[in-house]
């Protein structure tokens, strides 16, 4: 076959080969697809100094076809003849092809290693389901050991009343049995750094149960990354500005690792500068914290346990475990 070389490029090359034969005009000739020895052509049927581009329906000249009209009446491109047909150019005379001047084969590889047997259906188990981290039985009695206040508007203290009378000392104000309460609020903390992005499920169910326990009229929630100080905010992290401590009394509740998880050269994680910052903020708001940390004590760094209360965040973690140690 032959690509898409009209008549007129053959008018164009054949004076190249003048005064070189016809031989060497067959030649060309036979390069663009064309063979002039068909019957019909000649030598003096083409003459190369006086190449001229036929005009529209003229067939006088022999291996010239006129031109196919279009549908709309304009003349389109004129055909070559189409010496295929009729047996003038053949897959002998055509253009010759590109013949490989070597192969190699490629190397022969095979397999050390058998192929793994298709997966047992069978075996195929259902993901585990949600475990929290905190006990579900527990959970609401232990939020509200942590993020409770203890204040002396309990019931009357019979007992302390008796024994100051005894002693003959004056009742300047009736003694009440301590009660604790969530009456002045609740804010929470929760960290959406790298460290906590194991345990997002567990943070926004955490806060889920502290609405719950607290109420939702008492209960605010700022989120952070890595330290509060960084800035804080309720809503996506675009929004966040600078972290204000709310109103005095109010029981703060860190949802965070304080740093100790999530990549080790990592240059964002907090400091102990950061979080020694918070504390003294929250200390001139009169305001008190509790940490939820989920790492055991062991990982505890000495300086944490002392800056503020630090509760396990496990399922492993009581109330009772709570109330021995946070006030």
């Amino acid at each position: 076959m032959r690509s898409d070389v009209w008549i007129q490029d053959l008018l164009r090359a054949l004076p190249l080969a003048q005064g070189q034969g016809q031989e060497a005009e067959r030649a060309i000739a036979r390069l663009l697809g064309f063979d002039i020895t068909a019957p019909g052509i000649g030598r003096q049927d083409v003459d190369p100094g006086s190449a001229v581009f036929p005009a529209t329906g003229d067939a006088d000249l022999p291996g010239l076809v006129p031109e196919e009209p279009s549908p709309d009446g304009l003349a389109s491109h004129p055909r070559t003849p189409d010496l295929m047909a009729s047996g003038s150019v053949g897959e002998d005379n055509a253009l010759p092809l590109l013949e490989p001047s070597g192969e190699e084969s490629p190397l022969p590889f095979e397999w050390t290693a058998p192929s793994l047997p298709p997966p047992d259906r069978s075996r195929l188990q259902a993901p585990l389901s949600y475990d929290p981290l905190l006990a579900p039985r527990s959970t609401s009695a232990l939020l509200h050991l942590a993020l409770s206040r203890q204040v002396d508007q309990g019931e009357l203290d019979v007992e302390r009343v008796v024994e100051q009378l005894s002693q003959g000392l004056p009742l300047e104000s009736l003694p009440r049995r301590p009660l604790r309460t969530v009456r002045f609020g609740v804010q929470v903390l929760a960290d959406l750094g790298v460290g906590m992005e194991p345990f997002s499920r567990d943070v926004h169910e955490t806060v889920h149960h502290v609405r719950a326990t607290v109420g939702r009229e008492h209960t605010q929630v700022a989120y952070f990354d890595h330290c509060p100080v960084r800035g804080a905010g309720p809503g996506p992290r675009w929004t966040w500005g600078e972290y204000v401590p709310p109103a005095p009394g109010t029981r703060i509740l860190i949802l965070s690792d304080l740093g100790m998880g999530g990549p080790r050269l990592d240059a964002r994680r907090s400091s102990r500068a950061e979080w020694e910052r918070l504390v003294r903020t929250l200390a001139y708001a009169q305001c008190t914290a509790v940490a939820f940390v989920p790492f055991p004590e062991q990982r505890w760094p000495s300086w944490a346990a002392k800056l503020l209360p630090l509760v396990p965040w496990d399922r492993h973690t009581t109330a009772g475990w709570v109330a021995a140690h946070i006030g």
